[in-house]
């Protein structure tokens, strides 16, 4: 993915890189953006490093035209148990994957911002938007079910309220959870 926009210098020295220099302004740059080739080829890697990269968001509609526009995930979708899984079933699979290989990216963030940034955002289903108990249940679930894979991961993650999110009006604060489901597998319950 390539985008290309004029953006002031806004810090440190000439010729650093603009996105970087945010962080001069305690901002963390995320990315609205996920997909498989760009976790596996190093160019998430390359954004951590080269553009001060903090944090990443996925929700259904960016996994929608990641599964529907390449063959990245063909190898979910052609496994045995595949045809055993609905539609919902396929996509958390390919989800939480693609997130879980995320946060192990982003791991060095989150431990050298002493657990401020390195988060990767899965969103809970707009289908619970009106209902408080059960989008709270969906996060808790989807935060288990994105926790540690192998043995020798260090702690279960942690669901935090999206911070580009703010609750709805008139609900109450624990629908603050109606955005999404905020993980980095490393961080202790």
């Amino acid at each position: 993915m390539t985008t290309s926009a004029t953006i002031p210098n806004v810090g440190g020295k000439p010729g650093t890189n603009p996105l970087k220099g945010l962080l001069d302004y305690g901002q963390s740059p995320w990315m609205d953006y996920i997909r498989r080739d760009l976790l596996t080829s190093g160019e998430l890697k390359k954004m951590i490093e080269n553009d001060g990269l903090r944090g990443m968001t996925s929700n259904p509609a960016i996994f929608e035209k990641s599964i529907t526009g390449s063959t990245l995930y063909s190898d979910i979708l052609n496994a045995p148990d595949a045809k055993s899984l609905d539609a919902k079933g396929l996509y958390e699979r390919i989800a939480i994957r693609d997130v879980q290989d995320a946060c192990d990216i982003f791991k060095p963030v989150y431990q050298q911002s002493k657990r401020r940034d390195g988060y990767v955002s899965l969103e809970v289903s707009p289908f619970l938007a009106n209902d408080t108990k059960g989008t709270l249940e969906e996060a808790r679930r989807l935060w288990e079910s994105s926790g540690p894979r192998k043995p020798d991961d260090q702690g279960a993650g942690h669901a935090r309220r999206h911070p580009g999110h703010p609750p709805a009006p008139g609900r109450g604060a624990e629908h603050q959870y109606h955005a999404a489901v905020l993980r980095n597998r490393y961080m202790k319950k």
